[in-house]
C-alpha cells in the first residue's frame, strides 16, 4: 500500500449541466441518419406536428455514418437518433453506435435502429451486442409506431438527464462542503495515496496540496499508530466495516505530532468496487493535553485522598476503642444519658470511618457502587433526626417525615443529601415551632425528595448564589455553618443524573426539591 511509484490522477469534480427549468426549453433534437433522402422527407412529414411536454422537434439530417459522427460531436444534446444500418457500408450504422457510446461517451442519446435489410443486422444480435434502445424494420414503422417509439425514447432521455443533473448537483454540494468545511477533509485512493485535500487539511499539516500527491496517509501517521491505521483501512477494504471512527496521531511537515479525531468512510460504485476513501479529521490536540492534565490531577487527588484518609483514621480508631472501653468498664457509674452520649460518639466515629472508605473508593474508581439492597430513606431520615435532636429541641421545630421511597443510593450519600437538607431547614426555620416537612415520591426511575420549612426564606437577590460553595446569606451570618451543605446537595444530585432547585414555601419559607435518577432493577 506504500508503493510510491504508482501514480494517481487528481480527483476532479464535475460542473453543473445547463437546465431549462426556469425558462423556455428548446426543441428536442432528433437526428435522422439515412442515405435515402425519401426517408428524411417522410419522417419530417410524419412528425411535423409532434410535441412532447410542450416541446416540438428540431430535425437534423445526416446521410452517412461519417456525417452522423461529426454531427453528434457538435450536438451532444441530441435526444434521439433514428439510425439506418446499411449506408456507405453494411455496418455503417453500427459503427456510429460504437463511436457515440465509446468514443464520445454519450450514453444519454436514445438510439432507434431502423433497417430495411434486417438480415445484415439481426435484431437479437444487435440488441445483445450494441447499446441501442429500440430496433425497427422500416416496413413496420407506421406513423403511430414511429410516434410511440419517439415518445418512449424522449421520456427515457429526460429521465436520464434528470438523474444525471441531480448527481451533478450532489457533486457540487459535496465540492462546496469539501472546500469550505472547518474539518480537515481528504480523499484517499484504495492504495492509501492522498488524492485531494481541503484548505483546512493543509493548514493543520503544514503541507500544500501539491506536496501531498506522492504521500500516503501512512507517511503522515505517527509511527506508533501506523499498524492500527493499516488495520482500520484493511477492515474497510474487505467490507468488514462501512465506516470507522477513531483517534490517531499525525505528523506535520515540521515533524511535530498532533492528535486527530477521524471519521473514515468508503465510496463505492454500483458494483461495490471501492473508488476512494473520504476522511474527515478534527484536531483534538488541546483536548488530549487537557485529558493528560486531568489524569495527572486525578492521580494526585487519589494520592491526596489516601493521605487524608490515613490522617483522619488515626484519631478515629482510639475514639471508637475508648468509647467502647468506657461503656463496658464504667457502665454502672454512667446514667442513661451518659451511655446514650457514648453510643452517639461511637456511632458518629463509625460513620466518619465509613465516609472515609467511600472517599477512597471514589478517588480510586471515580464512583461508589450501588448497594445490593435498596436503602430505606425513612430509616436514614430517622438517624438524621436523632443526630439533630438537640438542635431540633433548641428551635422547637416539628419535623414531619412522610413515607419516603427506598433507593439504590449508598447509605452515606443519602445521609449527606437528606442530612444537609433537613439540617439546613432546622437552622433557618426560626424559633416559632413551625413545621418542617420531608416528602418523597417516585415516578419510574426518577425519585424526588422535597424538604420545606416556614422560616424567613431567602432574599430574591441571593437565590442564584445559594448553591455556591462556601456561600452564606448576608442575613444569616450569626447562624453556625460552613456554606458547604447546599453545594454538597447539588453535587450529589448531579452525580445521580438529577438537579436541585429552590422554591418559595406557600405562606413563606424555603422549599428545596431534589430530583435523582434511580433505576430499581433486580441487580445492584
Amino acid at each position: 500500500m506504500e508503493d510510491k511509484n504508482i501514480m494517481h490522477d487528481e480527483l476532479h469534480f464535475a460542473e453543473e449541466s445547463a437546465d431549462c427549468s426556469s425558462g423556455e426549453c428548446p426543441e428536442w433534437k432528433l437526428l435522422i441518419v439515412d442515405d435515402e433522402e425519401e426517408i428524411h422527407r417522410v419522417t419530417r412529414m410524419a412528425m411535423q406536428n409532434f410535441s412532447f411536454e410542450g416541446r416540438g422537434i428540431q430535425f437534423i439530417s445526416a446521410y452517412s455514418g461519417g456525417e452522423a459522427k461529426s454531427i453528434m460531436q457538435e450536438n451532444p444534446d441530441t435526444a434521439v437518433v433514428l439510425l439506418d444500418v446499411v449506408m456507405e457500408s453494411d455496418d455503417a450504422g453500427l459503427d456510429v453506435v460504437r463511436h457515440v457510446r465509446e468514443t464520445l461517451g454519450n450514453h444519454f442519446v436514445r438510439i432507434i435502429l431502423r433497417t430495411g435489410r434486417p438480415g445484415l443486422a439481426p435484431e437479437r444480435k444487435v440488441i445483445s451486442e450494441y447499446d441501442i434502445n429500440d430496433y425497427r424494420e422500416k416496413t413496420e414503422l407506421t406513423i403511430q409506431k414511429l410516434t410511440t417509439s419517439i415518445i418512449s425514447a424522449l421520456r427515457s432521455y429526460k429521465e436520464l438527464y434528470v438523474i444525471d443533473n441531480n448527481r451533478k448537483e450532489h457533486v457540487i454540494r459535496f465540492h462546496t462542503v469539501f472546500h469550505s468545511s472547518a474539518m480537515a477533509m481528504s480523499i484517499i485512493s484504495p492504495e492509501g495515496y492522498i488524492l485531494k485535500v481541503n484548505p483546512r487539511y493543509s493548514v493543520l499539516t503544514g503541507y500544500a496540496e501539491d506536496e501531498m500527491r506522492n504521500l500516503t496517509i501512512f507517511d503522515m501517521t505517527y509511527p506508533d499508530d501506523r499498524l492500527s491505521t493499516v488495520k482500520i483501512y484493511e477492515d474497510l477494504l474487505t467490507g468488514n466495516a462501512v465506516y470507522s471512527e477513531f483517534e490517531k496521531r499525525y505528523l506535520k511537515k515540521s515533524g511535530e505530532e498532533f492528535w486527530g479525531h477521524v471519521t473514515l468512510s468508503c465510496v463505492r460504485d454500483a458494483q461495490a468496487k471501492l473508488l476512494y476513501f473520504v476522511s474527515q479529521m478534527k484536531d483534538i490536540s488541546r483536548r488530549k493535553v487537557d485529558e493528560a492534565a486531568l489524569k495527572k490531577a486525578n492521580l494526585e487527588l487519589a494520592a491526596f485522598a489516601h493521605t487524608v484518609a490515613h490522617d483522619l483514621r488515626n484519631p478515629l480508631t482510639p475514639i471508637i476503642v475508648y468509647s467502647d472501653i468506657i461503656k463496658k468498664s464504667y457502665n454502672l457509674q454512667l446514667d442513661e444519658s451518659g451511655i446514650r452520649m457514648l453510643d452517639m460518639i461511637n456511632s458518629q466515629a463509625q460513620k466518619v470511618s465509613s465516609m472515609i472508605d467511600d472517599l477512597l473508593l471514589l478517588a480510586e474508581k471515580g464512583q461508589i457502587a450501588s448497594p445490593t439492597l435498596p436503602v430505606e430513606s425513612n430509616c436514614v431520615a430517622a438517624e438524621i433526626m436523632e443526630e439533630l435532636n438537640q438542635n431540633i429541641k433548641e428551635v422547637g421545630a416539628e419535623i414531619i417525615v412522610h413515607k419516603l421511597p427506598a433507593v439504590r443510593i449508598p447509605h452515606n450519600i443519602l445521609s449527606q443529601l437528606l442530612g444537609n437538607l433537613i439540617g439546613n431547614a432546622v437552622k433557618y426555620s426560626g424559633k416559632d415551632g413551625s413545621p418542617i416537612e420531608v416528602i418523597g415520591e417516585r415516578d419510574g426511575d426518577r425519585v424526588r425528595f422535597i424538604v420545606s420549612d416556614h422560616g424567613v426564606g431567602i432574599p430574591v437577590e441571593e437565590r442564584e448564589n445559594i448553591f455556591k460553595l462556601y456561600y452564606r446569606g448576608t442575613d444569616h451570618q450569626h447562624v453556625h455553618g460552613s456554606g458547604v451543605g447546599l453545594a454538597t446537595v447539588q453535587k450529589i444530585a448531579v452525580m445521580y443524573g438529577g438537579n436541585v432547585r429552590h422554591e418559595e414555601t406557600p405562606g413563606g419559607g424555603c422549599t428545596f426539591v431534589v430530583e435523582l435518577s434511580d433505576k430499581m432493577s433486580d441487580k445492584p
